[in-house]
Protein backbone atom coordinates (compact mmCIF):
# COMPACT_ATOMS: atom_id res chain seq x y z
CA UNK A 1 0.00 0.00 0.00
CA UNK A 2 3.01 2.59 0.40
CA UNK A 3 4.24 1.67 -2.80
CA UNK A 4 0.88 2.72 -4.60
CA UNK A 5 0.75 5.64 -2.31
CA UNK A 6 4.59 6.75 -3.61
CA UNK A 7 3.68 5.92 -7.03
CA UNK A 8 0.36 7.62 -6.82
CA UNK A 9 2.31 10.27 -5.60
CA UNK A 10 4.80 10.92 -8.02
CA UNK A 11 2.76 10.58 -11.00
CA UNK A 12 0.47 13.60 -9.67
CA UNK A 13 3.49 15.62 -8.87
CA UNK A 14 4.95 15.17 -12.43
CA UNK A 15 1.60 15.79 -14.24
CA UNK A 16 1.62 19.25 -12.63
CA UNK A 17 1.85 22.03 -15.24
CA UNK A 18 5.14 23.12 -15.23
CA UNK A 19 6.19 26.51 -17.53
CA UNK A 20 9.17 25.98 -19.69
CA UNK A 21 10.44 29.22 -20.21
CA UNK A 22 13.94 29.34 -22.68
CA UNK A 23 16.82 31.18 -22.09
CA UNK A 24 17.57 35.13 -22.84
CA UNK A 25 19.04 35.82 -26.47
CA UNK A 26 21.91 33.39 -26.92
CA UNK A 27 22.51 35.86 -29.92
CA UNK A 28 22.86 32.47 -32.09
CA UNK A 29 20.50 31.94 -35.62
CA UNK A 30 18.97 28.62 -33.91
CA UNK A 31 15.42 29.02 -32.88
CA UNK A 32 14.25 27.91 -29.38
CA UNK A 33 12.65 24.48 -28.97
CA UNK A 34 10.14 24.13 -26.71
CA UNK A 35 9.34 21.35 -24.65
CA UNK A 36 5.78 19.78 -25.70
CA UNK A 37 3.61 17.64 -24.73
CA UNK A 38 5.57 14.23 -25.99
CA UNK A 39 7.81 14.54 -22.49
CA UNK A 40 3.91 14.09 -21.04
CA UNK A 41 3.24 11.22 -22.66
CA UNK A 42 6.83 9.57 -21.69
CA UNK A 43 6.11 10.33 -18.01
CA UNK A 44 2.65 8.75 -18.52
CA UNK A 45 4.29 5.86 -20.12
CA UNK A 46 6.77 5.81 -17.53
CA UNK A 47 4.44 5.55 -14.55
CA UNK A 48 2.48 2.74 -16.35
CA UNK A 49 5.15 0.86 -16.45
CA UNK A 50 6.22 1.21 -13.15
CA UNK A 51 2.60 0.01 -11.95
CA UNK A 52 3.17 -2.33 -14.19
CA UNK A 53 6.17 -3.85 -12.80
CA UNK A 54 4.37 -2.95 -9.12
CA UNK A 55 1.70 -5.46 -9.75
CA UNK A 56 3.74 -7.99 -11.00
CA UNK A 57 5.78 -7.90 -8.61
CA UNK A 58 3.43 -8.38 -6.05
CA UNK A 59 1.49 -11.21 -7.42
CA UNK A 60 4.34 -13.24 -7.55
CA UNK A 61 5.05 -12.68 -3.99
CA UNK A 62 1.53 -14.26 -3.41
Amino acid sequence: MRGLRLVISLCWFLSLPFQIFAQGDGGGDDPDVPVDGGVGLLLAAGAGYALKKLKDKHDSND
